[in-house]
């Protein structure tokens, strides 16, 4: 009993084929539509890391920015720098008077201190 009027096999095997064919037609435009979607996406990925590295180059001087002191207290810092700086000349002052007081002076002078004392005549 394989006729038109029961459905035979030249039916079924019609409808597989047609089916087969749009079934396959159906997996080729979906499989061209995902390649699609996944270079689009590799664009959009590529696009977000040129904008992210943009933004880091951006943040990174503002960042260093902040941790510097405000324009006071770099006139607080110069000011105590030079401070400490005159000090330090008194002391080495004084050192030198104290050493010529005490006659010791010239004889432990060495050169490596940087620090130039004039010939005592003796």
């Amino acid at each position: 009993m394989t006729g038109p009027e029961t459905g035979g096999p030249s039916e079924v095997q019609e409808a597989k084929d047609g089916t087969g064919t749009a079934a396959g037609e159906a997996q080729e435009t979906r499989r061209v539509f995902l390649d699609a979607l996944e270079k689009e996406m590799g664009s959009v990925e590529k696009r977000a890391e040129l904008l992210y590295a943009r933004q880091l180059e951006a943040i990174d001087p503002l960042r260093d920015s902040r941790l510097l002191p405000s324009q006071e207290d770099l006139d607080k810092i110069v000011r105590y720098e030079t401070s400490l700086e005159r000090q330090f000349e008194r002391k080495v002052q004084q050192l030198v008077a104290w050493r010529r007081a005490k006659g010791e002076w010239a004889r432990e002078c060495r050169p490596e201190l940087g620090v130039d004392f004039p010939e005592e005549s003796a």
